[in-house]
């Protein structure tokens, strides 16, 4: 797991199902891009890994799909959001424009995925102890799924101790350059989640206005159908007080 999901609350119960979510969400994508992480090297070893990272992913999105609607059924929680192709993109769960290995080296490569790992799998962790609406079997579950995460951490961690040791500046650059991205990223969902906000408020503003104005209008016709003159509208006005 190494792409971030942002906070989402009868409302908390409802925010965390949909972390949950969106936390299958970003697995599925993350297994997309270790498959094509995997298909791209050369090294069938290193190769070998990045399909056995995928794989767990996709067990996990699959995993977290169906906790997410136990919970929600469980809880009678409605108005969950759709689990949508469209919204890997709009979440930044993936780039329309090219797949993460494509545009970073190996090496680049191992840094961000230990760098994302570690912090995803801490935002995680402290998710699973956040949750209450989880049943204990559910808890392990996703306790188990952390430590497969930790496993993944590992894994890149040793392609970047290899990188280290011979390229200890470029690794010192790679890491200054992930960091600075990660916190760009987070950022950048922290406004969106405002800009959600925002633009639901103004719909409901919008829309109270459109039923005022439709009100008015109907009012008017009314009038109109009623007194079809002017003369005849103030000749009868004590109807209207």
């Amino acid at each position: 797991m190494f792409k971030q999901v942002t906070n989402i609350s009868n409302k908390q119960g409802l925010a965390h199902t949909e972390a949950l979510l969106d936390f299958s969400l970003a697995e599925f994508c993350s297994g997309i891009e270790m498959l094509q992480a995997a298909k791209r090297t050369r090294d069938y070893k290193l190769a070998a890994g990045f399909m056995r990272h995928a794989m767990d992913e996709y067990r996990h999105a699959h995993l977290f799909y169906n906790i997410s609607k136990s919970v929600a059924e469980r809880h009678g929680l409605r108005s969950l959001n759709r689990y949508l192709p469209t919204h890997a993109y709009r979440k930044r769960y993936l780039d329309s424009s090219s797949f993460i290995f494509e545009k970073k080296s190996l090496d680049r490569f191992s840094v961000f995925v230990s760098i994302s790992e570690k912090y995803a799998a801490n935002h995680f962790a402290s998710i699973i102890e956040k949750n209450t609406f989880i049943s204990t079997k559910e808890k392990n579950i996703l306790k188990d799924i952390l430590k497969d995460e930790k496993r993944h951490i590992l894994f890149a961690e040793q392609a970047v101790e290899r990188f280290r040791t011979y390229k200890p500046i470029k690794h010192l650059l790679y890491s200054v350059l992930e960091k600075k991205d990660l916190f760009q990223r987070n950022i950048n969902q922290r406004f969106e989640k405002l800009n959600n906000i925002i633009a639901n408020v103004l719909l409901r503003v919008s829309s109270a206005v459109l039923g005022l104005l439709v009100q008015s209008i109907k009012k008017k016709v009314s009038l109109d159908q009623k007194y079809p003159d002017l003369d005849s509208a103030f000749s009868r006005s004590n109807d209207m007080y």
